[in-house]
């Protein structure tokens, strides 16, 4: 894995300055070139996790080396002018293939217990709830993105622009438990064709910055393809 990427460039110099941001920013950026792979919201620095134990799955067996940035980490760094942070959104990754063709994805991952219906139930000021605030975190973060020209040209550049929404549902609370049975449900490659997880969605706010809007369930793995 290589921790300088072109992403982790464009986010310290260009990215900074467009906001001007004067506090010292260090991204948090590696390439993997894994074909099954997870990824999870544990503190800095970021981690590959074995397929299936993290928070979101993904299948990369045809573009090749993906550069992927801790966005939200990079973003709770910038506290000067302090009115840079204020009603900031921010979403948890931003991945982009190093290729000339591939993905440019913005990631969110979140989870509830017990129903996928509890990610409806109003949160903080959000009335609908866990999947509406996944929604304005992605469109923010990507609207910031896009307002660089610099980033705008080189994730417009890819085949796939996406803004994904990642949910777990847990049904158990023991964390021992989630640590013994981290395959409990059997993970499926998600198809281009989405059924009801892993489904293209309509976002007003993110569809008009020529990205598509999905959420995926961690019963499936996003396949990169």
């Amino acid at each position: 894995m290589k921790r300088m990427t072109n992403i982790k460039l464009l986010l310290e110099s260009d990215f900074v300055a467009h906001h001007k941001v004067h506090s010292e920013v260090q991204a948090d950026c590696l390439t993997t070139d894994c074909e099954k792979f997870d990824l999870d919201d544990m503190p800095s620095p970021i981690q590959i996790i074995p397929f299936g134990e993290g928070k979101v799955s993904f299948v990369n067996d045809t573009y090749g080396e993906l550069e992927i940035a801790a966005y939200e980490k990079l973003i709770d760094q910038c506290k000067k002018p302090s009115s840079f942070l204020n009603g900031r959104m921010k979403c948890d990754y931003l991945a982009v293939h190093k290729g000339d063709l591939g993905y440019a994805m913005l990631i969110e991952l979140t989870s509830v217990l017990g129903l996928v219906e509890n990610l409806s139930k109003p949160v903080d000021k959000f009335k609908g709830g866990k999947y509406e605030k996944s929604e304005y975190q992605l469109a923010n973060s990507l609207k910031d993105l896009l307002s660089v020209a610099s980033i705008e040209t080189y994730l417009e550049s890819k085949t796939h622009r996406v803004c994904l929404m990642a949910y777990s549902v847990n049904s158990h609370t023991d964390s021992e438990y989630l640590k013994k049975h981290p395959f409990e449900r059997y993970l499926q490659i998600e198809s281009k064709n989405t059924g009801e997880d892993g489904a293209l969605m309509e976002s007003p706010a993110i569809n008009a910055l020529g990205f598509e809007y999905r959420r995926i369930s961690h019963n499936y793995a996003f396949s990169l393809s």
